[in-house]
């Protein structure tokens, strides 16, 4: 059965997934939105709503979760457009056998 999304236009799909929480507004939790896991059997409408959620999520980097890249995928690096760095500095410990560093 084809899908009903499909009749109509794609600026108007992309209207529709703008209005969907889990795209726009909740912070994400580190885990796919459930409507961009349903859409896998339709690559077309999966990027559509991938696009959406990209243009509106902000990735945060910062030392706990290794701001890395090296493990993405150049195209999905290019979907990212809200990027949050978060710089927190740790003095050197001067003598490392004391614990905590002072």
């Amino acid at each position: 059965m084809a899908c009903q999304l499909k009749r109509l236009a794609t600026e108007t799909r992309l209207q529709i997934f703008g209005y969907l929480p889990s795209l726009v507004s909740e912070p994400w939790n580190g885990k796919m939105p459930a409507i961009i896991k349903a859409l896998r059997s339709d690559r077309e409408l999966q990027q559509e709503a991938m696009s959406v959620f990209a243009k509106h999520q902000v990735y945060v980097l910062y030392v706990g979760n290794s701001w890395s890249f090296q493990d993405m995928l150049s195209s999905a690096i290019l979907t990212i457009k809200n990027v949050r760095v978060v710089i927190e500095y740790v003095p050197p410990c001067i003598n490392p056998t004391r614990s905590p560093c002072a």
